[in-house]
């Protein structure tokens, strides 16, 4: 009888503690549900663009062996078709995929030297790959960087005395049909190799990842292009292209006679999407390319096939003028009864935000505003609006230099708000990275001197505004910027790296 009635309780149990889950399940999807709703529904068709909008001389820049078919391998095989040059760049062989070595060699786990080996696979996959774009061989140049190491090399490892390990064990170019064998995996060494690409194919339009990719190879190659353009000053045009978001391609299946269609979330953030409508012998091209990256096709197929649409898609942004007006000084009540030389903080509420505090409105955030970036478009960011970026904002005024920062939701003591800025000045590239939590602003490792703090923060709301000497600005012709959320040490978000210029072209 004690066994049966201890059996009845244990079923009770299970019983009782599945309704839990059914029921949390429940409310989780029922609450999750308009948000991935709004996350996976695409823009309308963006306009055309055809073959016409491109010059003579192309350069594709991508971050791994695939990445050309996939963003570009129908306007790829147009170009060619109409005499036009393409050069292919790719920053890495795509080295670091433990699970492709690990498929295509029958070992496990993959060791950096069946990584080495996988390398030297991708180069072939991505010369057979093009091949079948109509792209000679001469036409291409391989980087060999570190897969999954770009992105260390551009925020941290910029000495080539500092130099990247990467997954493949090495801390220097290991191949031999690289563009500069044994070349340090640091960040300078990257820039030196796109100059010289640059200066040698004299470009006349450059392709590379968008801002929104969210990879970190392709963001930190998006950041590098940006970056050696702007310090060389070329005059190009640029197009921009999207491989890795969660919402993106929508659905992740092969669907030949659908379109590729820009994310919902980046409608209205600063890129102009167009269509670049494909043939169907163009389409089957593309199909084609793809089925050469057979170590990738192997593991993650209806991924790649899902690029296989009835276009190419491609983004266009602006480069906005940094504004100088009169009479604006967010830092005036920041800075008014503070000791000399201590770390300023205001907090100030929105009107009608329901806080209290200092009534005084200072000038608006959007006639200023630089960067715009997605909201709500990952599930920690939906759920830390604080750490949840919506915008960027500069202005000049007063023998100062402002910039704003915006946020979904309140500012908050407990988020890292951390600026990067590159200044490309007449003489080098100044680098400052700040970091204001509770409203004191640190200098963060590699930046310019403790100069490079701001003497003055002032918060309101939902958005923080840091102010430099306008002096700064002096001898630079143009400027990047990047500002990342962290909340306890991790990332949440981070604003597409942009340039900006002082002045019109």
């Amino acid at each position: 009888m004690a066994l049966r009635l201890a059996r009845a309780r244990r079923w009770a149990m299970l019983a009782i503690l599945g309704l839990v889950v059914l029921a949390l399940f429940g409310f989780g999807f029922i609450w999750l549900t308009p948000y991935w709703i709004d996350l996976v529904r695409p823009a309308p068709m963006p306009p055309a663009v055809d073959e016409r909008d491109f010059g003579d001389r192309v350069l594709y820049i991508s971050p791994h062996p695939d990445d050309e078919s996939l963003g570009g391998g129908g306007l790829i095989q147009r170009l060619v078709a109409q005499g036009k040059q393409v050069f292919v760049v790719f920053m890495t062989v795509g080295d670091g995929y433990r699970r492709a070595a690990e498929e295509a060699f029958h070992v496990f786990p993959a060791r950096p030297a069946d990584l080495r080996r996988l390398g030297a696979l991708r180069h072939g996959e991505a010369l057979a790959a093009l091949g079948r774009l109509g792209v000679p061989a001469e036409n291409v140049v391989f980087f060999g960087f570190p897969d999954g190491g770009l992105s260390p090399m551009w925020e941290a490892h910029w000495s080539d005395d500092d130099p990247v390990r990467g997954p493949n064990g090495a801390t220097r170019v290991p191949y031999p049909f690289a563009y500069q064998s044994d070349r340090p995996y640091s960040g300078s060494a990257a820039v030196a190799e796109l100059e010289a690409v640059l200066k040698q194919f004299q470009p006349t339009d450059v392709i590379y990842p968008d801002p929104f990719d969210q990879h970190p190879d392709h963001l930190a190659t998006s950041a590098f292009v940006v970056y050696t353009l702007a310090k060389l000053q070329q005059d190009v045009r640029e197009w921009t292209y999207l491989v890795h978001r969660g919402d993106y391609p929508v659905p992740w299946t092969y669907e030949p006679k659908w379109f590729l269609l820009p994310p919902g979330p980046l409608v209205a953030v600063g890129v102009h999407w167009l269509a670049f409508p494909l043939r169907g012998e163009e389409e089957a091209g593309k199909y084609a390319a793809i089925s050469q990256h057979v170590s990738q096709v192997r593991t993650i197929g209806p991924f790649l096939r899902a690029f296989v649409r009835r276009n190419d898609l491609f983004g266009r942004i602006d480069t906005p003028v940094l504004r100088s007006v009169a009479g604006f000084d967010p830092m005036g009540a920041a800075r008014s009864g503070a000791a000399a030389g201590a770390p300023r903080e205001h907090t100030w509420s929105f009107i009608g935000s329901g806080g209290s505090g200092n009534r005084a409105e200072p000038a608006p955030l959007a006639p200023y505003t630089v960067v715009l970036d997605a909201v709500g478009d990952t599930l920690q960011r939906e759920w830390e609006g604080s750490a949840d970026l919506r915008a960027v904002a500069s202005v000049r005024s007063g023998g100062r230099w402002y910039i704003g920062i915006q946020t979904r939701r309140r500012i908050d003591s407990a988020v890292s708000y951390e600026l990067h800025l590159r200044l490309f000045q007449k003489v080098g590239v100044r680098r400052v990275d700040l970091a204001v939590r509770g409203g004191v602003p640190t200098v963060l490792p590699g930046s310019a001197p403790s100069d490079a703090i701001p003497p003055g923060v002032m918060i309101r709301g939902d958005v923080l505004w840091l102010s430099f000497p306008d002096a700064w600005l002096a001898d630079t012709g143009s400027w990047m910027v990047e500002v990342q959320t962290r909340v306890a040490g991790h990332q949440v978000d981070s604003s597409p790296w942009r340039i900006i210029r002082l002045s019109p072209k």
